[in-house]
This record gives C-alpha cells, sequence and structure tokens, in this order.
C-alpha cells in the first residue's frame, strides 16, 4: 500500500536524502517532513492539473443550480468538488456535439437543458494513481525539494530531471495509446467537397 509518507520519502531518496519521514499530516517535525507537510498536496494538484491522466478522468451528469447564471445563458450547474481541469462539456452522455457554455467560478452556465461534465478528478489516494504518475509526482517533489533540503549537486539535479521528462512522456504515450481515439468533427469544407 502507497501512501503521501511513501511517495515523500521516494522524492527524499531521490536527493540523497537519508532521513525517513514517519508522518506529514500531521507532520512528524522534522524537516523533510515539514517540507513534505507543505508541498505535498499542491504539487499532487498540479502534476493533476498539468495532464489529462486517465486514471483521474470521471465523466457526470450536472446538477442544475438554482441561482440564475451570468446573462446569455439559460441556466446555472454546479462542478463537482473535485473538479481541477474541464475536459469538455456536452448536452449528451455520447460526448457528441458541442455546447455554448462559460465557467462561472464553481459552476458553469449553459442554454442546454442538460450537461455532461469530462474533468480531472482530485485523486488523494495514491492506490488509485497509475504508477507513472506517482514516479511523476516523485520526481516533481525531489525537484521541488533539492535546494532547501538536499545536498545535491547540478548534475544528479539534472538526471532527476530528466528522468521525469521521460516519465512524463511515456506517460502521455501510455494514456493516448489506452484511450479510443476522440471523434472529430467533420468540417464543412471536407463535407462539401463530397
Amino acid at each position: 500500500m502507497t501512501d503521501a509518507v511513501a511517495v515523500c520519502n521516494q522524492a527524499m531518496d531521490l536527493i540523497g536524502s537519508s532521513a525517513n519521514i514517519t508522518a506529514i499530516a500531521p507532520s512528524d517535525g522534522s524537516k523533510n517532513a515539514n517540507w513534505c507537510a507543505r508541498n505535498y498536496d499542491q504539487t499532487r494538484r498540479e502534476r493533476l492539473r498539468a495532464h489529462r491522466w486517465g486514471f483521474a478522468v470521471k465523466l457526470v451528469k450536472l446538477g442544475q443550480n438554482t441561482t440564475d447564471p451570468v446573462h446569455g445563458f439559460d441556466y446555472l450547474y454546479n462542478r463537482p468538488a473535485l473538479d481541477l481541469r474541464i475536459l469538455g462539456v456536452w448536452d449528451n452522455d455520447a460526448m457528441a456535439g458541442t455546447v455554448e457554455y462559460q465557467v462561472q467560478g464553481l459552476a458553469i452556465a449553459a442554454s442546454a437543458n442538460e450537461l455532461w461534465l469530462s474533468y480531472v478528478e482530485d485523486k488523494t489516494d495514491p492506490d488509485d494513481w497509475d504508477v507513472l504518475f506517482l514516479g511523476v509526482l516523485a520526481h516533481t517533489l525531489a525537484i521541488k525539494a533539492a535546494i532547501p533540503l538536499g545536498n545535491l549537486s547540478n548534475v544528479r539535479l539534472a538526471e532527476v530531471r530528466a528522468e521525469r521528462k521521460r516519465l512524463l512522456s511515456e506517460a502521455r504515450t501510455t494514456d493516448a495509446l489506452e484511450d479510443w481515439p476522440a471523434q472529430m468533427p467533420e468540417s464543412t469544407w471536407i463535407s462539401e467537397r463530397s
């Protein structure tokens, strides 16, 4: 079972820290644990938001809000509490067509009488993550911790950065290969030529 402490310890290993973290919420009081307690959640959310991680993608039908939207739209819909990044909005669960919408804080305004949202969810349990995301997060934490906590040479820091770049590339490729290709709308320019 992997947890936040294990991810932080993996990051500390990458920067050559021999101190073992035992807790970050609340912190065990060590310098490394205090740093991880301050930086872990923010870094995890940044990495989740930065990429369309397949394990974190959700599709839900949104509930209408009773508040009136800003002008130009008929309805306001509540965004999920764990929504980190909107991937697409549709008026059907087949994710077909397009819908005009506008993000208004924690809600989405649209004129469709029902709304479906695809989004990246804020996944907190490392056991639910793809192994490549786990590696990317640990390497990102290591890079951020290198100056305040590590005694890292420039060469070792460059190696950690290169490995994170490789993991990100592999993750993007793997996610792309695991998904069914998105159906692109046919251009009127092409359909008129037929």
